[in-house]
């Protein structure tokens, strides 16, 4: 079976719900293993979690101008820093690589944490992603290469 136009062997995704719901179907819909990991969890924004950008920068305007440009602020009560979150992803990505050396792997995760891995393994800035939207990459040599989008529905 394939996705776009690209065949996949195995699913592994964040162990969160709204994560774990897509796997389950994309799983399910090419009868392929699916496994959950800790390590592809959204950022913990501690006592940010849930509120939105425009409560955040009403409540307090100096926290969300660090949240939002500076790699090493971690949100109150329990966040993590954009560098801790790359610090858990990163390993993470490339252990899956060379374990599934060969093989095609959907990693689910949650978008802007796909923005940012995605920008990260492949040595460029961060560009916008519309959530939901597949891309492909590929592993050579330790190398990553962000291949192209891949447009939404089978072929």
């Amino acid at each position: 079976m394939f996705f776009g136009h690209h065949p996949i062997d195995r699913v592994i995704s964040s162990d969160l719900r709204r994560a774990r719901q897509t796997a389950e179907i994309l799983a399910d819909t090419l009868n392929i293993p699916v496994t959950y990991h800790p390590e592809l969890r959204a950022r913990q924004m501690g006592s940010f979690e849930g509120r939105t950008h425009e409560e955040l920068a009403q409540a307090d305007p100096e926290a969300f101008r660090r949240l939002k440009h500076d790699p090493e602020f971690v949100p109150p009560d329990g966040g993590e820093s954009t560098r801790q979150l790359m610090g858990r992803m990163v390993p993470f990505v490339r252990r899956v690589a060379e374990r599934y050396r060969g093989a095609r792997v959907a990693i689910l995760s949650h978008h802007k944490v796909c923005q940012m891995i995605l920008a990260e393994l492949a040595g460029g800035t961060m560009k916008p992603i519309p959530n939901a939207r597949p891309a492909l990459v590929t592993y050579n040599e330790g190398c990553f290469t962000l291949e192209e989008e891949v447009s939404h529905g089978a072929a």
